[in-house]
C-alpha cells in the first residue's frame, strides 16, 4: 500500500496539480504524517516536500489538499520525542503534525535555511 500511495502522489505531483502554473518542482521526501485540524480532529494525510513547496496530500495521494510556498514557511518547531511538529506560516495559518520517526526529518529540512526549533 506505501508503494501505491507514494506512486500515485509522484504522479500527482508530475502532472502539476496543486502547483503553480509551468512549475518544475521536484520531489525530494514523502511521508505519511497525522495532521490535527482546527477543531482537534485527527487525520491521516501523506506530506510531500518538492523544490519549491510542501504538499498536504490525501492519506491516499490522490487530491492535494494544501500548497505552502517554501518561501512562505517561517519556521519549524519539532517535538523530537514524540515526532509531533508545526509548521509555521506566517501569512497563512500553522499546520499540527505527527510523523513516523522517519517522517519526522522532514522538518529540519523543510525550514528555510533548514532552521528548526526542536522542544
Amino acid at each position: 500500500a506505501p508503494r501505491v500511495m507514494e506512486r500515485l502522489a509522484r504522479e500527482r505531483l508530475a502532472r502539476g496539480k496543486g502547483g503553480k502554473a509551468g512549475s518544475a518542482e521536484r520531489l525530494l521526501h514523502l511521508c505519511p504524517v497525522a495532521k490535527k485540524n482546527g477543531r482537534g480532529k485527527v487525520q491521516q494525510r501523506l506530506l510531500a516536500l518538492t523544490t519549491g513547496a510542501l504538499y498536504n496530500l490525501s492519506a491516499d495521494g490522490s487530491k492535494v489538499k494544501r500548497r505552502i510556498d517554501l518561501s512562505a514557511l517561517g519556521s519549524v518547531s519539532l517535538h523530537e520525542s514524540s515526532g509531533e511538529f508545526v509548521l509555521h506560516v506566517p501569512s497563512e495559518y500553522d499546520y499540527h503534525l505527527a510523523a513516523t520517526r522517519q517522517g519526522a526529518h522532514i522538518a529540519p529540512t523543510a525550514a528555510p535555511g533548514g532552521a528548526a526549533s526542536a522542544g
